[in-house]
């Protein structure tokens, strides 16, 4: 089974989501890099008892998602580029809220068409990257980091940085 196919069974099993940038990617026919598959952290175990029944699993330091206070575990899939992520809030809050870049903030849930947030389709139409800041959910660093290998792959784009408020 493809990984993307094997990926989206699970989604739709666990009522998880796709979301980032394979969602964005796809959308503008590019190869997406990754895939990162959002899961409530109730539907752990049963994700991870039917993920170990067909692949290899590494439990990743979540530092990288510092700037996410809503993520408690994060799974590799060996030999794929898949990432399962689980949330304390339902999976669609978390990309909504706590996704920290605009153009990363869709999601498909693998049954009905893909959702992008209307920061997410101002930033394509715009060609920005834009960071909305939120005091309670935010490392500035981190976040710099991710919107400059965004930018690396998309040169043509230009980084704002905007207040929660704004």
């Amino acid at each position: 089974m493809h990984e993307s196919e094997y990926a989206e069974r699970t989604v739709k099993k666990h009522y998880g989501l796709i979301a980032g940038g394979y969602v964005r990617d796809t959308a503008l026919g590019l190869t997406p890099k990754d895939m990162d598959l959002f899961f409530a952290e109730g539907q752990r175990e049963a994700v991870l008892r039917d993920m170990k029944e067909h692949v290899s699993l590494l439990q990743k330091d979540i530092s990288d998602y510092a700037a996410h206070p809503y993520v408690t575990r994060v799974y590799s899939v060996i030999g794929k580029s898949i990432d399962l992520v689980f949330t304390r809030v339902n999976p669609i809050q978390h990309v909504i809220k706590g996704f920290d870049l605009g153009i990363c903030k869709c999601y498909t849930d693998c049954i009905t068409p893909a959702v992008f947030s209307e920061q997410c389709l101002a930033d394509m139409l715009n060609k920005t990257i834009t960071y909305h800041r939120n005091e309670t959910l935010h490392n500035d660093k981190l976040v710099m980091r991710h919107a400059l290998r965004l930018q690396r792959r998309f040169p043509d784009y230009r980084i704002e940085v905007q207040d929660a408020t704004t």
